[in-house]
């Protein structure tokens, strides 16, 4: 099981999601499926793909990769691992959808649910020290990766540390959603999705918190809420349930600040835009990647509108006081965000439309054009093979509601586009078979599209 691929194959179905205990509803598979990642996250943090579970009767599949990450796995238990941040992103994400739907709280009293987040937010602020200290040593990383491959993009550089970053307040993730290796760490995409979910998710967190012992202060432990379970992990070792609402709500404002100082960048011909990749020494990596999280796909997960953050002045808001929300790194580049030349406000969402701009263009390195196809391609398959998953990611955030039907006339056009597969833009007949995620974000588009009567038959037809 892939984590992000899961997550997306029934968030595609949110729409439909309403609250039921019928264990043959949408709403019990939706919970089969969060129990499921909080198992998984428990027992790697750091891996985005797991073996079948004991109850399933089914055997383990044998990868014949290999691979070197640290800290080491089981493989009876896992079956890969790529540090991939937006793997725990996409927990959080449809952990957040399924109480939006349903305003289901008891349900994240259960099980596992709490541990699997605090070991979460551990392992992505464990990845947000930079390579070296104040004075200059190399600090051991929580992760690193080598592989014995013939490809450039499988394995890290450096011993598996990757290329060097310095501090500020993002995450380091080893390899994109592709499963290709980061050129440099501080992945903005999967950054953004990583701290609007940790926001979201707050939410629950703080109503568990004040749920379990209302009017205690901080010290309400998650075992209030789960003392009759003895596999669950001592409570000792678990934060208080409002220290982690703290911690989720810092993580997403250091990361909100590492955004804005070092991934808003000037292009000069489309004004500022986001980067893809940064290592916040300056260098930066100016494309976009067909997989989600990508920043042509930033407007599903609304980064842009923020509950807890103030994008406009920088500043933490509603009630979340800075001093709550400042860690070394985030100390280290406020003392240079002094420095920095950038504006004093954002106008995220015109950034956006400025990034979108230079992805769906030439400019974008990996954007595939040509008579068979045009959108976003990858490292993954080489440049100009375009990605159907990026071009219905394209009509998905599309602000002119009329992609929407193109979409579905320029499949007709293309007969033998299918939704897995991948194509050469100059040549239909060179297809190659890959990915479950584009099947998953047809289904969405359809879904999407199906809601705003965008989905009608051509008239030719």
């Amino acid at each position: 099981m892939w984590l992000r691929d899961s997550a997306s194959q029934i968030y595609s179905y949110l729409p439909l999601l309403q609250p039921s205990s019928d264990p043959d509803s949408l709403a019990s598979l939706w919970r089969g499926v969060i129990n499921s990642h909080s198992r998984y996250i428990t027992i790697s943090p750091y891996c985005h793909s797991f073996q079948p579970p004991v109850e399933s009767g089914l055997k383990p599949t044998s990868n014949l990769a290999q691979n070197n990450p640290q800290p080491p796995f089981n493989s009876l238990q896992v079956y890969d691992c790529k540090w991939e941040l937006d793997s725990l992103a996409s927990f959080l994400q449809i952990s957040s959808a399924y109480y939006s739907a349903t305003g289901d709280l008891e349900f994240f009293s259960r099980y596992r649910w709490v541990e699997a987040v605090a070991e979460a937010v551990k392992a992505a602020g464990d990845m947000r020290r930079g390579t070296y200290d104040t004075v200059g040593r190399v600090q051991p990383s929580a992760y690193t990766f080598t592989g014995w491959t013939n490809r450039g993009s499988e394995t890290l550089t450096n011993n598996g540390l990757g290329n060097p970053t310095r501090a500020n307040g993002m995450v380091r993730t080893a390899f994109r959603p592709s499963d290709d290796a980061c050129i440099f760490q501080f992945l903005t995409p999967a950054n953004m999705m990583w701290a609007k979910y940790l926001e979201e998710a707050s939410i629950i967190m703080e109503k568990l918190a004040r749920r379990s012992n209302p009017g205690q202060g901080s010290r309400n432990s998650y075992l209030t809420l789960n003392d009759s379970d003895p596999t669950i992990t001592p409570a000792d070792a678990i934060p208080s349930l409002n220290e982690l609402v703290v911690e989720m709500r810092a993580q997403a404002a250091g990361i909100r600040r590492g955004i804005d100082r070092d991934a808003v960048v000037w292009h000069r011909d489309f004004g500022h835009i986001f980067a893809y990749e940064v290592d916040g020494f300056g260098g930066v990596n100016l494309m976009d990647d067909a997989n989600v999280p990508s920043l042509l796909a930033m407007p599903l997960w609304n980064y842009s509108r923020s509950s807890f953050f103030d994008l406009l002045t920088n500043k933490v808001g509603n009630g979340v006081s800075s001093a709550t929300v400042k860690d070394a790194s985030e100390i280290e580049a406020e003392s240079r965000a002094a420095e920095a030349d950038r504006d004093d406000q954002r106008d995220y969402d015109l950034i956006y439309r400025n990034t979108r701009s230079f992805i769906l263009s030439e400019a974008n390195p990996y954007f595939a054009t040509g008579p068979v196809i045009s959108a976003v391609g990858g490292a993954h398959l080489g440049p100009g093979m375009a990605w159907p998953m990026a071009a219905i990611v394209a009509a998905l955030t599309a602000y002119e509601p009329a992609v929407g039907p193109l979409l579905s006339r320029h499949d007709r056009e293309t007969t033998d586009m299918r939704p897995d597969n991948d194509y050469d833009s100059m040549d239909v007949s060179d297809q190659e078979e890959d990915y479950r995620p584009v099947a998953t974000e047809l289904d969405k588009a359809m879904v999407w599209m199906g809601q705003r009567a965008l989905w009608r038959a051509d008239p030719e037809d």
